[in-house]
């Protein structure tokens, strides 16, 4: 049975609502750190993070360092990838 979240009108929690929890943490991260409030991560198809990042507009100041490119950044040199065939903020079951 998959976990609850407590006052979420009491939903079953999928493994996408973990990802997209990991990523509002990051994106609290972001804000605390100055910037805008965004997070991206990158999961695998086994399910594992490969890659996570946050916004950096305001203190990188570049106006390309949304936390979608930054992921890609970080992954492209975390796992060397060679194709990005897409970006699904949720996994369709």
């Amino acid at each position: 049975m998959a976990p609850r979240l407590n006052g979420v009108l009491n939903e079953r929690v999928t493994d996408d609502d973990q990802y997209l929890l990991a990523a509002i943490e990051l994106a609290w991260q972001a804000r605390k750190h100055g910037n805008h409030p965004f997070g991206a991560l990158l999961v695998d198809a086994d399910g594992k993070i490969v890659a996570e990042a946050e916004n950096t507009v305001v203190t990188g100041r570049d106006c390309t360092g949304h936390a979608e490119t930054n992921l890609i950044a970080h992954g492209n040199r975390a796992r060397r990838l060679r194709v990005l065939t897409g970006l699904n903020p949720v996994h369709e079951h």
